[in-house]
């Protein structure tokens, strides 16, 4: 069983005293909220990043649970991404585990750290490495800008499950519209499906003689 992160990143955690660090980036061509911590045993793209943006992915060859530190929850692990992203005039592809996250959209854990052979400063909250042969520096984003980017996806994840809800709603009424006149099709259905009845009718000619048609439509007149 892994672990995932070395703290659970909070909506409104606004510290840098565990050395998260936050930053914003592009994948095809969409901004993107990324986190790099070296406290977490994976790489990670959000579920809901990976299907607003159809992502391809791949089956887990090896499926296993993860566990959130600080929760009680599990969960089990099938999907992954090969996900290429830019940050600032860093472009890469990262292989990524597939999973429900809130927080941010990518999580850069160890297996990244370790692949390009970053050097983290811990005071300044900067990486730096070669990629390419070129050397890359990555810096994080403002306190201001990091819990704008929060309270922004957060505004966004409530306004999707409003719509979410909606639909759902919407969905719900339809279902029982149509049941309801399955139903009334059903316990009244139309005139001409109806069985016709074998019931004489009275009919009348000129004059004062009356008849009535029988079942098999013959015509009996009776003379007053």
């Amino acid at each position: 069983m892994r672990s995932l992160m070395s703290t659970q990143v909070g909506e409104d955690d606004d510290s840098h005293g565990e050395n998260i660090f936050h930053s914003r980036c592009h994948v095809t061509g969409k901004l993107c909220s990324i986190i790099i911590d070296g406290g977490s045993y994976i790489n990670v793209a959000s579920s809901r990043l990976v299907q607003k943006l159809k992502l391809p992915t791949l089956s887990y060859p090896k499926p296993y649970k993860l566990q959130w530190l600080n929760s009680e929850g599990e969960l089990m692990i099938t999907k992954q991404v090969s996900l290429a992203f830019v940050l600032g005039k860093y472009k890469d592809e990262v292989l990524c585990d597939v999973l429900p996250m809130e927080a941010t959209h990518i999580v850069l854990g160890r297996p990244w750290e370790y692949d390009r052979k970053v050097t983290h400063n811990g005071v300044t909250n900067i990486f730096t490495f070669f990629h390419r042969g070129e050397k890359v520096i990555l810096k994080p984003l403002s306190l201001k800008n990091m819990n704008k980017d929060q309270i922004k996806m957060k505004m966004r994840r409530e306004k999707e499950k409003g719509k979410n809800e909606k639909r759902r709603k919407e969905k719900n009424k339809e279902e029982k519209r149509k049941e309801d006149v399955a139903s009334k099709v059903t316990m009244h259905p139309k005139d001409s499906k109806r069985p016709k009845k074998n019931i004489d009718k009275k009919v009348r000619r000129e004059g004062s003689e009356e008849g009535v048609i029988g079942s098999k439509g013959t015509i009996i007149f009776v003379i007053n």
